[in-house]
């Protein structure tokens, strides 16, 4: 009786060890054949308008920031709205299709945004500060 059980589970041992092995050998074959055919992968996406307004968005943010150093009166002003033009345009260019590209917009948003929420913040300090002592 135990003879019996010994070989039936030998067997079914076999039968399970060839079965690894054929599936082994499926994937191996499958592998061979489509090694030139893309069919599993997802294709390249496209190059879209938005790449380009997402550098743009970026380049607009890092102007920004240098107009700050012009020692000019209204240097503040026109920093707070070159910001704002480039949050606008950081906006559109997270619609890039490309990774690389969404993650450039958002970089030209936070440094844009971040300029905007300063230089508003100090306008406000200082105009109602000053204007309510």
């Amino acid at each position: 009786m135990t003879d019996l059980i010994k070989d039936s589970i030998d067997k079914e041992g076999r039968q399970i060890a060839e079965t690894l092995e054929d599936i082994v050998d499926r994937k191996e074959e499958r592998s061979e054949t489509d090694s030139g055919a893309a069919t599993d992968e997802k294709p390249a996406p496209e190059k879209t308008s938005y790449d380009k307004i997402a550098l743009l968005a970026l380049v607009v943010a890092v102007i920004a920031w240098g107009i700050l150093l012009v020692p000019a009166v209204n240097s503040g002003y026109v920093a707070l709205g070159a910001a704002v033009i480039s949050v606008i345009l950081s906006l559109f260019g997270l619609k890039s299709r490309r990774r690389g590209w969404r993650d450039t917009a958002t970089t030209a948003l936070i440094i844009g945004g971040v300029l905007t929420v300063v230089i508003v913040s100090f306008i406000v300090v200082i105009y109602v500060g000053l204007k309510g002592v």
